[in-house]
């Protein structure tokens, strides 16, 4: 059996010792090495020298646990008894009181012996017992630990000398393939390499690596990598699960920490004990009767409209400083002409507490109309999702920010200048009702027109409004909702193209929702974000998108969302419908909501000449797609373009109704199906019913 490497430099050593000169030498390179790596305490560095106090310290420290060691171990080991305590022996032979022939053993102790052992308490001689018996023990531990350390190095010896005979007789080692099933293997093997490296889409890649799903992790990488010629390590699939309560709750503490949803001017406040609170939330609180009632956060309620945040303690006239963000105009000079620019910019302000409490009474005056009006936003928006009829869409719109092109490798001067072309791309979710539920589709266009403007925004709507009507015909009314730039969609060339060119794809209506500004990322930001960043995993392995012709290419096919490219030509032939001169819509600045209705439906509109105490035959819209008639009498005419109507219940006469004053809702014309005569009256029971000449054809839930 060969010998370990520790036994062969145990004999090693022990045949050196043999020879005193061969030992000497030996002894004699060990100095000098030691002399020769040895550094004195002046030619460390500072952190060596500091690093070698703490050795030096810690082993000071042991020996000197050794040193109180054996010191407690001599303490509780008891004296030797003094010669004053050993007793003499006399034998005293022939005494007159015994036989003569017994033999009597005397003991004689000096008296202070005697002395001594009265001294002694039953508590001392069981302290000596103690301490004895815990010598023995401590003596005993020690030898065991022993023991366990010399087993211990016996059984790793042990153990490497039978894996090594294991290894050496081949008792591990797997029963070979036939060379039949070798072949049949390898042939697989190649063909799965092959496979692997002509594809270029993730998910079918994906699909190959799991045939190797049920293999155990040990053997999983290895056999992936040998069956589909993958170098190097797998990436590791992390598999998350989520806990929804847990994460809700995070995103919530999220916009809720002070860096993201307090404006500055209250962390000014609160820091220098103005106010107790930043949280714009409990501060909105305090200056009005109730969140949810338009008046108190528009500031037209009689109770509330003149509270303000009022100061904590008197420092009216102190100074406070704080860093806000402002909008500032710059004047540069390019060509030779004069131009100016906007920019936002962080500043140092000051003021007294007064002031900025002035100022920011003025601004939470305008916050609580934007969270308001936010709040009322989302619920509308949530609802018209969830009662979407089969004859209605929603489409939410958004551009994403544009994609810079790239390529796999680049040089230097590719990075500066224009060479690097822009793509355009424009967001849309369409939400639809079938017999099957509610659907979600989702489109992008790409255009290499980086134009955001009113004729683009119609160009990139084109497609998804044919496929809209191509694949949903019953759909005539459609609902748009965007964020309300000015540049883009809340303008009056937006608003003319709305109210026409919607109406050219046989669409009846529309409305279209401006979002608040800063209302957050919505589900068409999600569709530009995965689009560009799987464009960039595909340049980083190897493909070039130098282009918006490539990158629509590239894209189309690799997930459900649908691609089409919109060229400059589709946009400027839209620009071209636009008159030149269009009148502006006052107080675009202020409004939230547009509607339009095709030509023959104005014409309706304008035949049914609705007035306040007129009865109707409407319809109403309810979930899954179901429509019902009600009768009901008109109680008012919104300004923009809804009716308030109180709906009637039918009795068991067709022609006979009671009014349901608890039933009030808003219809729209187009919900309009007739204008009914005037009923006449009748009283039963204290109860009004109201009878029409002819019978009514209504359809309630």
């Amino acid at each position: 059996m060969p010998l370990s490497a520790a036994e062969r430099q145990r004999r090693y050593k022990e045949k050196l010792k043999r020879d005193p000169e061969k030992y000497e030498d030996y002894k004699k390179k060990k100095r000098d090495n030691y002399h020769d790596k040895k550094r004195l305490v002046n030619d460390l560095t500072p952190k060596e020298r500091h690093n070698a106090r703490i050795i030096w310290k810690l082993r000071k420290k042991n020996l000197r646990e050794k040193r109180n060691q054996l010191n407690r171990l001599l303490d509780i080991t008891p004296p030797s008894s003094p010669s004053t305590l050993v007793p003499e022996v006399n034998l005293r032979q022939n005494s007159p009181q015994q036989n003569d022939d017994s033999d009597i053993l005397s003991i004689s102790t000096p008296q202070s012996s005697f002395a001594t052992s009265r001294n002694v308490t039953k508590k001392g001689k069981g302290r000596t017992k103690v301490r004895r018996d815990r010598t023995k023990l401590y003596k005993e531990n020690l030898r065991l630990q022993q023991e366990i350390a010399n087993l211990k190095k016996k059984y790793e010896k042990y153990k490497k000398r039978f894996n090594r005979t294991k290894k050496e007789t081949g008792e591990n080692k797997q029963e070979e393939r036939k060379s039949d099933d070798a072949t049949k293997y390898k042939k697989l093997s190649n063909a799965m390499k092959e496979r692997y490296q002509t594809i270029k889409i993730r998910k079918e890649k994906n699909s190959l690596k799991n045939i190797f799903e049920n293999f155990e992790e040990s053997e999983k990488i290895e056999m992936i990598n040998e069956s589909l010629g993958i170098i190097g390590p797998l990436r590791p699939t992390i598999k998350v699960k989520v806990n929804v309560s847990k994460l809700k709750k995070n995103i919530e503490t999220f916009f809720q920490r002070e860096d993201v949803s307090r404006p500055t001017a209250a962390s000014a406040l609160k820091k220098n004990g103005i106010i107790n609170t930043d949280n714009m939330s409990e501060l909105i609180t305090v200056i009005v009767c109730n969140t949810k009632e338009k008046d108190c956060m528009y500031g037209t309620c009689k109770k509330c409209c003149n509270l303000k945040i009022q100061s904590n303690i008197d420092k009216d006239s102190n100074k406070i400083q704080w860093k806000e963000w402002v909008r500032v105009q710059e004047t540069y000079e390019k060509d030779g002409k004069t131009s100016k620019a906007f920019k936002n910019v962080k500043q140092d302000k000051e003021a007294t507490v007064k002031e900025m409490l002035d100022a920011f009474n003025e601004e939470l005056k305008i916050l609580k109309k934007h969270v308001y009006n936010i709040k009322v936003q989302f619920t509308n928006f949530r609802q018209a999702i969830d009662k979407l009829s089969r004859t209605e869409a929603v489409v939410v719109a958004d551009f994403s920010e544009n994609y810079s092109c790239k390529h796999h490798e680049e040089i230097q001067a590719h990075h500066f200048g224009g060479s690097r072309l822009q793509v355009s791309l424009h967001t849309v979710v369409v939400y639809v009702h079938t017999h099957d539920g509610k659907k979600v589709e989702s489109f992008c266009t790409v255009s290499p027109n980086t134009n955001h403007q009113p004729a683009s925004i119609w160009a990139h709507l084109d497609p998804v409004l044919k496929d809209i009507r191509s694949t949903y015909p019953d759909i005539s009314l459609i609902h748009f909702f965007t964020d309300g730039p000015f540049s883009q969609y809340r303008q009056k060339q937006n608003f003319y193209l709305a109210s026409t060119a919607l109406f050219d794809h046989g669409f009846k209506a529309m409305t279209w929702s401006f979002f608040e500004a800063g209302h957050g990322k919505g589900p068409a930001d999600g569709i530009g974000g995965y689009l560009k960043r799987t464009a960039d995993d595909l340049v980083a392995r190897g493909e070039d998108i130098s282009c918006a012709e490539k990158f629509y290419t590239v894209m189309k096919d690799l997930s459900k969302i649908k691609l089409h490219l919109i060229s400059s030509n589709n946009i400027e032939s839209i620009s071209k419908q636009i008159p030149p001169k269009i009148q502006p819509l006052p107080g675009t600045k202020d409004v939230h909501q547009i509607f339009s209705t095709s030509k023959e439906k104005s014409a309706d509109k304008e035949n049914y000449h609705v007035q306040q105490g007129d009865f109707m035959l409407v319809n109403v819209h309810a979930v899954k797609g179901k429509v019902f008639k009600y009768a009901c009498v008109v109680n008012d005419l919104h300004e923009d373009g809804e009716i308030r109507v109180t709906f009637l219940r039918s009795t068991r006469k067709r022609n006979t109704f009671r009014l349901d004053k608890s039933d009030v809702a808003d219809i729209d014309y187009t919900d309009i199906l007739e204008i009914l005569s005037e009923p006449r009256i009748i009283s039963k029971r204290g109860q009004q019913y109201y009878v029409f000449k002819n019978n009514v054809d209504v359809s309630e839930k």
